[in-house]
């Protein structure tokens, strides 16, 4: 009598496919549909600056898994893509308009763009949203006060900051991604985190402020923001690896000796679903 194999295990895969997308999706509404809060609030780190030329990092900070900006590039502008409510549509009365009004006049101060020079060719008509992002490259923010009051009220989702490098033209626009929600500044040829974000993972697992990073996975990482990223997307982001967590040592006031702290890594691509036979028709199985 003829019989088929597992027909169940094409449903089995997509199933998880499903599972882990419905996860990704839930995760990202409640970590980025809000502004971020850090402990301690982030007026308290004092890491922005103000000088003749304008606001810049008071250290070098890292801004997401592959940017550091140094303390000589110009901060620009922090915003929200694609929306940008705060530069458009003006703000809703809450109990805290007045701050929020400053933050828009602030945002409102822009180079005119009649100063800017004429683009070659024959005219056309600008999209809103390139006359958006035309107004946000000319705004200019000149308080470290205003850029604070941004992670205050501008939700987290897609935000990024303009700037401008020392000896370059041409301005960078960066996602704002903390790595595990880390504020990761390097002081003194120290790497240490300045303030943690309440619904990340480094809070969430027992980080804190105040705490320097000595290794992570038992390698370290000498002081240095550079070798902490390169090795960071190494262990989060390497297809080859093989732990299931983030094990960082770190050095805590009040410790006599340096401390773990283990924060979990979603599963490896290796030995997942997608080493998973997945069956398009029934397998007729051999007498």
């Amino acid at each position: 009598m003829n019989g088929f194999g597992q027909p169940h295990i094409l449903f089995s895969s997509f199933a998880k496919i499903f599972l882990l997308f419905s996860l990704f999706i839930s995760l990202s509404v409640s970590l980025f549909s809000a502004p971020m809060k850090f402990v301690p609030d982030l007026k308290q780190s004092q890491i922005f600056a103000e000088d003749e030329n304008g606001v810049h990092l008071k250290y070098p900070i890292i801004i997401n898994p592959y940017t550091i900006i140094s303390p000589d590039a110009l901060l620009r502008v922090i915003y929200v893509k694609p929306e940008m409510e705060l530069l458009t549509t003006g703000l809703t009365p809450t109990e805290n308009e007045g701050q929020k009004k400053g933050l828009a006049e602030a945002a409102s101060r822009s180079t005119p763009a009649m100063e800017t020079e004429p683009q070659q060719g024959a005219f056309r008509e600008e999209t809103p949203q390139q006359k958006e992002m035309k107004m946000i490259q000319q705004t200019v923010w000149n308080t470290g006060s205003v850029f604070y009051q941004a992670f205050d009220f501008l939700d987290a989702e897609d935000l990024r900051i303009i700037y401008k490098e020392k000896n370059k033209k041409s301005l960078s626009d960066e996602p704002i991604n903390f790595p595990e929600g880390m504020v990761l500044a390097q002081i003194d040829s120290k790497v240490v985190i300045i303030a943690l974000e309440e619904n990340g993972n480094g809070y969430q697992y027992g980080l804190k402020a105040g705490d320097q990073i000595l290794a992570i996975n038992d390698v370290g990482i000498n002081g240095n923001l550079s070798d902490l990223l390169s090795l960071y997307r190494k262990e989060k982001f390497g297809i080859r690896r093989t732990r299931s967590s983030l094990k960082f040592l770190v050095e805590r006031n009040g410790e006599n000796s340096p401390i773990e702290v283990s924060i979990p890594l979603p599963p490896s691509l290796q030995g997942s679903i997608l080493d998973e036979p997945i069956v398009t028709e029934p397998t007729r199985k051999k007498h």
